[in-house]
């Protein structure tokens, strides 16, 4: 149990923080569990990562976040962040509400985009829209909601330490193994050749 000048002493530092989410978190860019963090992923009750993300390179799922195949790529500040505030972290750029000329309204994160159309990934599908189909577009932020208050800091540290996991396979092959010598240079007798 913390004491009472530990309890001040903790609350004026976090305050010294300011509004800044990143620093009062930083104890969770390093030393979680990836396995647990997996664990989370897959099944935390608030959190749900696994509803809106895949982590499965190339799968074609109708989620409503983008695939995190490969977000192991960036490094844990912006994980973390990411985590923490998804609207700072990814792009705006990729999340669109679009009002179709017949008056309906769809939002999702940009897929593709061509002259011709536009192919949204919503809740519920795919969708390939045609850009003469499209009365007005608008970027949005993002739907995911801030992770701090739904999981601990110890969770918070492990789910980095997962997304760190994810990174596409190398594409750079590893040299064959030398055929072996028949003998070490500094095994060979000094009467031999």
């Amino acid at each position: 149990s913390f004491s009472f000048a530990a309890h001040e002493a903790l609350k004026a530092y976090q305050t010294s923080l300011g509004d800044e989410p990143l620093l009062a978190h930083l104890g969770s860019l390093y030393g979680g569990n990836p396995t647990k963090g997996a664990e989370l992923f897959a099944s935390h009750p608030a959190a749900q990562c696994a509803r809106c993300h895949s982590v499965v390179a190339n799968a074609h799922q109708n989620l409503a976040g983008p695939n995190l195949s490969d977000v192991g790529q960036n490094n844990r500040h912006y994980l973390l962040e990411s985590l923490l505030d998804p609207s700072a972290a990814f792009s705006s750029e990729d999340n669109f509400s679009l009002t179709l000329n017949n008056g309906e309204t769809m939002s999702g994160t940009l897929i593709s985009e061509n002259p011709e159309s536009i192919e949204l990934q919503t809740l519920e599908a795919t969708w390939q829209v045609q850009r003469s189909d499209i009365a007005s577009s608008q970027k949005t932020i993002s739907a995911m909601p801030a992770m701090a208050p739904l999981v601990s800091g110890e969770d918070l540290r492990d789910l980095v330490a997962y997304l760190t996991t994810l990174k596409k396979p190398s594409s750079i092959k590893k040299p064959l193994a030398q055929k072996p010598k028949r003998h070490h240079p500094s095994l060979r007798n000094e009467s031999s050749p």
